[in-house]
């Protein structure tokens, strides 16, 4: 058995500060339990107000100015060609490393150096591997407790676990959406409006 723990980087989409754990009237049992039992960061900053430009950061511990990630994956900037990644530096160390679900920093997954990828793309031979990866956390984290079930993952491990939530999905007419038939729909008559949104949704504008 390896002296090194196993590491799980769990990530989702434009999830912000909005958890039980920073004062948010929201509910999220698992993450609070994982805050609970951990360290909770309360003067954190992203290097960038952009999904993809952070996860560079985030794999690469160097500002998007230096990686060469300055925008969204799927569009013109990329990683700089000599740019290590998390996973290279894990790989050396001893680490298996293993992607699940949702990446968004390259249009080309290999490119970030894992040794196995288990999203859902990935694991469909006939459809090609997308930057933006919409797996479920339904999905992702039963694949992930599959494989720690099944002992496919190598002593010690790096698991990156990416969730498509919260970020809208885009319908065929246009408009976006939230969630999608992998979820029972929410009952509108349940649902608390936060207390900073007003109750009333009609607003008069004087001119």
């Amino acid at each position: 058995m390896s002296d090194h723990p196993n590491i799980c980087l769990v990530h989702c989409h434009d999830l912000g500060r909005y958890l039980v754990c920073y004062d948010f009237d929201v509910d999220t049992p698992r993450i609070d339990s994982l805050a609970s039992n951990g360290a909770v960061l309360e003067n954190a900053f992203a290097t960038a107000p952009q999904c993809s430009p952070s996860r560079a950061s985030l794999q690469t511990g160097r500002h998007p100015h230096e990686n060469g990630l300055v925008g969204l994956a799927h569009d013109e900037p990329t990683l700089n060609d000599d740019e290590s990644l998390l996973p290279e530096y894990l790989s050396v160390a001893g680490y298996e490393t293993h992607l699940f679900g949702l990446q968004h920093v390259t249009e080309h997954p290999d490119r970030l150096g894992f040794d196995k990828l288990h999203s859902e793309r990935h694991l469909s031979p006939d459809v090609p591997p997308s930057v933006h990866e919409i797996d479920r956390a339904c999905e992702v984290s039963e694949r992930f407790a599959d494989c720690l079930g099944d002992g496919d993952l190598g002593d010690p491990f790096f698991a990156s676990i990416g969730f498509f939530e919260l970020h809208r999905l885009e319908a065929d007419d246009g408009r976006f959406r939230f969630a999608d038939d992998r979820y029972e729909p929410a009952d509108p008559e349940a649902v608390e409006t936060l207390p900073y949104l007003p109750a009333d949704r009609t607003m008069s504008v004087g001119i």
